[in-house]
């Protein structure tokens, strides 16, 4: 069928496409109604991971911190540190959102020439969210001691990379759940641990610097904790190359060919924002500082200047492009087996006609009889996807005449909204598969018909109390039509 070329040629015209056609509310839910079954939904099944840290300014100021106001005022020794929230697993996440099936792009081809878009949210709370996350700290420290003064500055890539003397052990996690595309946002807290099970990192001096050693020996650790309240926001959706928003519809050429699927490039945006406090508590342990040794080491906690500091971290965006949103379509093949048969006069049989449904999506067909003695349904029939069905079209002869008829069936396959097939059937003086009138075997009146003998009879009947004969033999498919022209002529 050449689909692959086919969706090539689709998706070179749909970046050529000028512009983004936007409706108003009104025309978003015609999508919704969907006359006749000429929508389809695309459940975005994604799967989104951001990676990137949360940038905040937490700032602890110096601790011990001086009286006057100054920075530094020959305290011997003073931390400071500022954190930002970054994934908990070095190299993985911080935050995972799934979107199974309650994110979908809608997609409708009132008019076959194109396909509409908009983006919506099933009222299943399926998507969730999950956070892992630690504290990345930059750590500075101030020697004042005399007349040397030295300040260092510590990132937690530096203090990882000094191991063994370093440990670095602070992960918090967190899971929710939410409804569709999280367009309003959605909220996680996550839980902290106690503070004093809480430690962001340990080193040892001698790890940090060779001058540092030369000043110091012990170790110095920080205490910290969160339970930020982080909030989700997908910001953008761009399918087929179209910017879309929450009241806009996609205009999209339609691709041509015989199509069970459409599958189109799309692009998510999204945002993560974090609100909360931190409780930050150094520690320090010396034993020996400049020309002072200290036997057993010295414990320096300040848990006397704990500080619990409110924070802000604005948005980060976070955009998580190659991925592909399928929609599943309708795709009807004209019935070409099963289009004939016979009926008892007086009474409704079923033709065995089947038509075919390669598509991903539930098809609807809805049939129109050029010959009243063929009777379609009212309603549309339904053939579920990679499927056939039964079109369940009657036939009510009045006599023994051969009766043709054009069967038209409106569909919403959207490269065959309309199709024609013939259907044909004879009405039968006696039971379907029995003798008719006047040939051997047959009663007087054409009743007590019995097997010829010669492989006539196709099925079973049904004696009603009026003496007509109910229902026909049902006919099967392609092997079973060939066979019967065949016993005919064997039996003239």
């Amino acid at each position: 069928m050449g689909k692959r070329s086919q969706l090539l040629r689709f998706f070179v015209s749909a970046v050529t496409l000028a512009g983004v056609s936007a409706v108003g509310a009104s025309a978003r839910a015609d999508v919704a109604s969907c006359a006749q079954g000429r929508c389809s939904n695309a459940e975005a099944k994604l799967k989104l991971e951001g990676r990137d840290a949360l940038r905040t300014s937490i700032d602890t100021g110096w601790m011990p911190s001086c009286d006057n106001g100054e920075e530094h005022c020959n305290k011997g020794l003073q931390v400071r540190a500022s954190i930002a929230l970054s994934a908990g697993i070095r190299g993985g996440s911080l935050f995972t959102a799934d979107l199974p099936r309650s994110a979908v792009v809608k997609a409708s081809w009132e008019d076959p020439k194109f396909l509409m878009l908009s983006v919506d949210s099933l009222p299943i709370q399926d998507s969730t969210i999950a956070i892992s996350h630690t504290l990345i700290p930059q750590a500075e420290l101030f020697v004042d001691i005399g007349i040397f003064e030295q300040g260092y500055v510590f990132t937690a890539d530096r203090l990882m990379n000094k191991a063994p003397g370093a440990k670095y052990d602070y992960v918090a996690t967190g899971a929710g759940s939410f409804t569709g595309w999280a367009f309003d946002g959605t909220q996680i807290t996550v839980a902290a641990p106690a503070l004093q099970n809480s430690q962001l990192f340990s080193v040892d001096f001698s790890k940090m610097s060779d001058v540092f050693e030369k000043i110091t020996t012990g170790s110095v650790a920080l205490h910290a904790r969160t339970a930020p309240t982080y909030t989700f926001k997908t910001t953008k959706v761009t399918v087929g190359g179209r910017d879309m928003s929450r009241t806009s519809l996609a205009q999209l050429p339609f691709p041509e060919g015989n199509l069970d699927f459409i599958e189109l490039p799309a692009t998510i945006e999204a945002e993560l924002s974090a609100k909360g406090e931190i409780e930050v508590m150094p520690s320090a342990t010396l034993s020996r500082l400049g020309d002072m040794n200290f036997n057993p080491p010295t414990t320096i906690t300040f848990s006397s200047v704990k500080v619990t500091k409110a924070y802000d971290a604005p948005p980060q965006k976070y955009v998580f492009a190659d991925k592909t949103i399928r929609i599943p379509l309708p795709n009807v093949r004209r019935p070409l087996e099963g289009l004939d048969g016979e009926a008892s006069i007086g009474s409704r049989g079923t033709l065995p006609a089947l038509m075919e449904n390669t598509g991903e999506a539930t098809a609807e067909v809805r049939l129109k009889s050029s010959d009243p003695r063929f009777v379609v349904p009212n309603g549309p029939v339904a053939i579920g996807p990679k499927s056939t069905g039964a079109l369940n079209i009657g036939f009510e002869p009045t006599d023994e005449e051969v009766v043709t008829a054009t069967i038209t069936a409106t569909t919403n396959d959207p490269d065959t909204p309309e199709l024609t097939f013939t259907v044909r059937a004879q009405g039968v003086n006696g039971p379907v598969g029995g003798p008719k009138a006047g040939q051997p075997g047959a009663g007087p009146d054409g009743e007590g018909a019995a097997d010829s003998g010669c492989g006539c009879k196709t099925a079973g009947t049904t004696r009603t109390t009026n003496g007509a004969y109910g229902a026909f033999g049902l006919v099967a498919l392609g092997f079973a039509a060939a066979m019967r022209k065949r016993s005919r002529r064997r039996c003239a």
